[in-house]
């Protein structure tokens, strides 16, 4: 059975989250780095959003990882990663907000996936038959640094759904209609080694990210196993697991388990203001709006006339060359 630890700490403030952090993963399991010689960090930038929202990784939690992975394992090459996105400019992002300095001060690396290396690997899924490997994340121990979230959706956003972006393309929202699917089957490529949710500062409400609030949870999560580190979170924000599309996917194709064992302290009674009506009502409707788009589209460019002039025109230019 997996094991998850769940352990409250109220603040960003440095001795307290690095006594905590260092708790949660030795709780559960530890890392265990194996082979690998360096180590890459997926952290969440899903907006111009300041960390005060919940809605981003927050600076000092990534500031207290680089810490505890430097102690830990001296001078191994670190790489903090992020794509880019339709509304995400992640070189520009990670300047502004904050972290360029704290990768530098840890002498760790910044890599922008969609600009990095990367290998085609097959999936033969239902979305995708085949995924873009960043290479960085292929050759390194593999943590994924999520944040506790609602998602309008999704219902939930925390360590699976993190791996969203790691895919290196631009326009990731083209698979919003298939959000769970594509979610599970990314997962079977680009699964962590090691998943930790910072819901010091959560995100809520029916409408998150874009447009949610911040929720002081006050715990972090964290466990090698994503599917039950994503269940007990769902289970903290009162969103009941069977409900998450992307948790059932990921069980059935093999990347880990609902089930699970709970470690440390006792997980914090939070409202994070979910009303799963209101959010099943918003993503019926953008399905809806999206298929009279796609409808218009068509129907315009059917009706599209030709250009008598510029097709006569073409033909005396071919002409004019024989």
């Amino acid at each position: 059975m997996s094991i998850v630890s769940v352990s409250c700490c109220n603040s960003y403030n440095s001795d307290e989250l690095y006594r905590q952090l260092q708790r949660s993963i030795e709780l559960a399991g530890g890392f265990d780095i194996g082979s690998y010689s360096q180590i890459a960090i997926k952290i969440n930038i899903c907006d111009a959003r300041t960390p005060d929202t919940g809605a981003v990784t927050h600076p000092a939690f990534l500031d207290i990882l680089l810490r505890y992975l430097r102690e830990k394992f001296g001078d191994i090459p670190i790489f903090v990663l992020e794509s880019d996105g339709v509304v995400v400019l992640a070189d520009e992002f990670i300047g502004w907000l904050g972290y360029s300095r704290i990768i530098e001060r840890w002498n760790a690396r910044f890599v922008n996936l969609s600009k990095s290396p990367s290998i085609d690997v097959v999936v033969n899924g239902s979305v995708f038959s085949s995924l873009s490997l960043p290479l960085v994340v292929r050759d390194s121990f593999f943590i994924t640094c999520a944040k506790l979230k609602t998602n309008v959706l999704s219902q939930i956003t925390c360590a699976l759904k993190n791996q969203y972006g790691v895919m290196p393309m631009v326009d990731k929202n083209q698979y919003h209609p298939v959000l769970d699917r594509a979610i599970a089957e990314l997962n079977t490529v680009y699964r962590p080694d090691f998943s930790i949710v910072d819901g010091i500062i959560g995100h809520g409400g029916t409408q998150g990210p874009a447009f949610g609030i911040p929720i002081p949870a006050g715990v972090i999560v964290a466990g090698k196993d994503p599917v039950a580190v994503d269940t007990c979170c769902s289970h903290i924000m009162k969103v009941p697991p069977v409900f998450v599309g992307h948790l059932r996917l990921s069980e059935k194709l093999g990347v880990g388990h609902r089930k699970h064992q709970t470690v440390g302290d006792q997980p914090p009674r939070v409202d994070f203001n979910v009303n799963l009506a209101s959010m099943l009502l918003f993503k019926t409707g953008s399905a809806i709006k999206r298929k009279l788009t796609a409808r218009r589209r068509a129907s315009a460019s059917s009706h599209v006339m030709p250009d008598k002039s510029q097709h006569v025109d073409l033909q005396a230019t071919e002409a004019s060359h024989l």
